[in-house]
């Protein structure tokens, strides 16, 4: 029985799969070494593409909103701090 290119293309998708999942931990090993070795050219090679999609204005809203949060939550803390922490205390104790 002949097997179509597809089937073909299926039996060795499936192969791969196996071999990465046998020899995961090898493989990222390796690949964390090259990137340790090379880390300074990998992110020049990338800084366009970095640029780019740090750019487009959905990520930029994205971004935003996050550190719109993280501010506020840091200035909460900063303003609460007595509360939260007598908040926490009062956990303890039930505890």
């Amino acid at each position: 029985m002949a097997l179509t290119d597809l089937q073909k293309k299926e039996r060795k998708r499936k192969r791969d799969r196996e071999r990465y999942r046998k020899n995961r931990k090898k493989i990222l090993a390796q690949q964390k070494e090259y990137y340790d070795e090379n880390r300074d050219e990998i992110r020049e090679r990338r800084k366009p593409y970095v640029d780019e999609y740090n750019a487009r204005p959905d990520v930029a809203k994205k971004r935003y909103k996050n550190n719109a949060k993280k501010n506020y939550q840091k200035k909460y803390r900063e303003t609460h701090r007595d509360k939260i922490n007598a908040r926490a205390k009062a956990k303890r104790v039930k505890a």
